[in-house]
């Protein structure tokens, strides 16, 4: 079962929309590129585990609030970050790992 959720932007997280916005593209493209894999690709490309990120790193790390955004157990959403954690070797409920991944993410935004 899919779950969709919709993410209203606010002010306070929309910041790093900007910040990104100013830099150009081929610099952080560039920069990223030795740390993407295969993995991370396949979670970035599946809109399910993308929208289970997105909401994660929107909602600050927190794992209670995007569980509840996601109508989801705090547990399977904590099944499914351990589980991009062992695919990418990137622990989202880490700032630097969380950080790399949201990077990688504007990297692939369309």
């Amino acid at each position: 079962m899919s779950s969709k959720c919709t993410i209203k932007h606010n002010e306070k997280y929309c910041r790093l929309d900007d910040f990104f916005s100013k830099i150009p593209r081929e610099v952080y493209v560039t920069s990223f590129n030795n740390i993407e894999n295969d993995a991370i690709k396949k979670i970035l490309n599946d809109p399910e585990d993308r929208n289970t990120v997105h909401v994660f790193l929107h909602n600050n790390l927190n794992i209670n609030a995007a569980s509840k955004q996601l109508y989801m157990h705090r547990n399977t959403l904590i099944y499914r970050l351990d589980k991009i954690k062992n695919a990418t070797g990137l622990d989202l409920k880490k700032f630097c790992d969380a950080f790399i991944f949201h990077v990688l993410m504007f990297k692939h935004k369309d």
